[in-house]
């Protein structure tokens, strides 16, 4: 309301004004017409008329109005009235306030037109300029002879802006307005001294900061550190598996290693040599979990990461005692190669080497095996021991006749190791009559409630390198299409973890490999990823399955040739799903 009553009140004011010059303008003409043409000169000036203004500042312009009563004039920034945020605004009564961010072009016009006459107007040239830097803190305060790295407080840094270490320019990196990261070297002539850290703030208008000192100290001994790789690993007895440490902080790469802190092992929990050459030992130790450490020779107290030894044992199959059944009296056996859990067709059961006494302890183990007891379940057992004894003799005989395969398995893996036994078996089928196998071959060490990402990093390598080597040897053997290859889990893992590890999960993925497989797919629905998400059943990341293990278990057995018909009584749980098969095999 006060704006309104006035506006009327000068417009009344300019009314009696402009009526009073019309009298004096009338009076003059009428004493004389010789004067008639004298006016005064219009015009509105604007002080400073030029200057320049720093972003983020204030400048107080003013105007003077002549040839007019009224002093009233309406301010504008490069023609817009008030100015805006991009060039800067300006007040009713000439306060300009610059922007916190420099215009291009960082030339500004300031203009005030009268408000009675907006022909009337005048302006100001004026030049925008970077703000002046502050500084309120460097980190660290002291740096090391040699490279370093400083972090730079404070406010009204622009892009472009360089720090500067005394009299040297860092290579500095512009993070906000209130913060820079530079870096550089400090010399051995620097050392003891404090050097001046300013911010310099770039053109138009280059301007520095105040300075805030950085102590340069004697260099710094790096710390030394050895990384052990493989980072776990699972052997037999008698088994090798070859480390590599690498060692950083220091030019000397030599190590040395230890086996339960024990320099190069010993005998009880095997040996390692000065190359990182582990052997398990032939006998297995009270304790099966062992340490691999290595430590740098350069300095003693040099920290590495232990690498898990997990020693396993070599469970022997024996492939044949002859003859069977033993008859009644006296008898003679005798036993044939065995196979040793790390799929060696030639080793010898260990204790059964072929001497007197071996054979005396064969007679012995014969002697039971068709001992008549006159139970039901003894008997059971001892005739399966038997066959199992006839069909080892079988397959020993079998593998002797395989040709060896050209693929590479890699060394040092039990899985590979497995899988590699496998592939022998394929390759001998036919000598052994079968049309259809089976085999489960394990790997363990995935329970990661603790260290999980340098466990999985090595499980997941030796996963990927062992079902690679394995698949080649079937393209090598012409049995691609007809070998399926699949994975079973017990549990997933949660998506939410527990520090370094995780916790028992619900659902989760499986591979399917082979040349029957429809590959380079996902089958299902991918869960969403998201902790409290629509997939996940208790807030911690446990994923509701979408496929059950019944569609993945019917679609392996029609492939294997089950009938459509015969899988809802293999699989009752199908009845609850509208797809029986997934679809991946070809």
């Amino acid at each position: 309301m006060r704006e309104m009553v006035w506006i009327r009140s000068t417009r009344f004011g300019t009314t009696l004004v402009l009526s009073l010059a019309l009298s004096l303008l009338t009076g003059c003409a009428a004493m004389g017409a010789g004067n008639a043409n004298t006016q005064p000169s219009s015009s509105v000036a604007v002080t400073p008329a030029t200057g320049s203004v720093r972003a983020g500042d204030t400048l107080q312009f003013t105007a003077k109005v002549s040839g007019t009563v009224s002093q009233a004039v309406v301010w504008s920034v490069n023609g817009v009235v008030g100015g805006n945020a991009t060039d800067g605004m300006i007040s009713a009564t000439g306060k300009y306030t610059a922007p916190a961010t420099l215009p291009n072009p960082s030339s500004i016009n300031i203009e005030a037109t009268s408000s009675s006459d907006k022909s009337l107007s005048g302006k100001s040239m004026i030049t925008l300029e970077n703000p002046v830097p502050t500084v309120t803190g460097v980190s660290p305060t002291a740096v090391a002879v040699g490279n370093f790295s400083i972090t730079i407080s404070g406010s009204k840094f622009v892009s472009g802006t360089n720090v500067m270490f005394g009299t040297q320019a860092l290579t500095t990196k512009f993070v906000s307005s209130t913060q820079l990261t530079a870096t550089g070297t400090a010399t051995t002539a620097q050392q003891g001294m404090s050097i001046q850290v300013t911010v310099v703030n770039p053109d138009p208008g280059s301007i520095a900061s105040s300075t805030m000192a950085v102590k340069v100290n004697a260099p710094q001994t790096p710390q030394i550190v050895v990384k052990i790789t493989p980072a776990s690993a699972q052997l037999h007895p008698g088994q090798t598996v070859q480390f590599k440490a690498t060692v950083t902080g220091t030019t000397n790469q030599n190590v040395v290693w230890q086996v339960n802190s024990t320099p190069g092992g010993n005998a009880t929990v095997g040996t390692i040599s000065s190359t990182g050459l582990y052997t398990a030992p032939a006998v297995l130790p009270k304790s099966t979990s062992l340490t691999i450490n290595a430590v740098s020779a350069a300095d003693s107290h040099s920290t590495s990461a232990a690498s898990a030894i997990t020693l396993l044992s070599n469970i022997p199959v024996v492939t044949a005692a002859l003859p069977t059944p033993i008859p009644v009296g006296n008898f003679t056996i005798s036993v044939a190669q065995a196979i040793q859990s790390n799929g060696n067709p030639t080793q010898l059961l260990n204790g059964f080497g072929g001497s007197t006494d071996s054979n005396a302890r064969l007679s012995a183990l014969q002697s039971l095996l068709t001992f008549d007891t006159g139970l039901s379940l003894i008997q059971a057992a001892s005739t399966t021991t038997g066959n199992a004894i006839q069909n080892g003799q079988t397959l020993a005989t079998a593998l002797a006749s395989g040709t060896p395969l050209a693929t590479q398995f890699p060394q040092n893996s039990y899985f590979a190791s497995q899988l590699q036994q496998v592939a022998k078996i394929i390759q001998v089928r036919l000598a052994l009559g079968l049309r259809r196998q089976i085999f489960f071959v394990s790997m363990g060490g995935f329970d990661t409630h603790s260290g999980q990402l340098p466990q999985q990093d090595s499980l997941f390598n030796d996963l990927n390198q062992s079902l690679s080597a394995f698949y080649q040897a079937t393209v090598e053997m012409g049995v691609a299409p007809n070998v399926t290859t699949f994975t079973l889990s017990d549990f997933g893992r949660t998506y939410q973890p527990n520090s370094d590890g995780t916790d028992h999960a619900w659902g989760g993925h499986h591979i399917i490999m082979g040349g029957a497989v429809k590959g380079g797919d996902f089958y299902g629905t991918f869960p969403t990823l998201a902790v409290n998400g629509p997939d996940d059943a208790t807030g911690q990341g446990r994923w509701v399955p979408t496929t059950s293990l019944d569609q993945y278990a019917a679609t392996l057995a029609s492939w294997f040739g089950v009938a459509a018909a015969d899988l809802p009584s293999i699989f009752p749980n199908l009845a609850n799903f509208t797809t029986p098969t997934l679809g991946i095999m070809g």
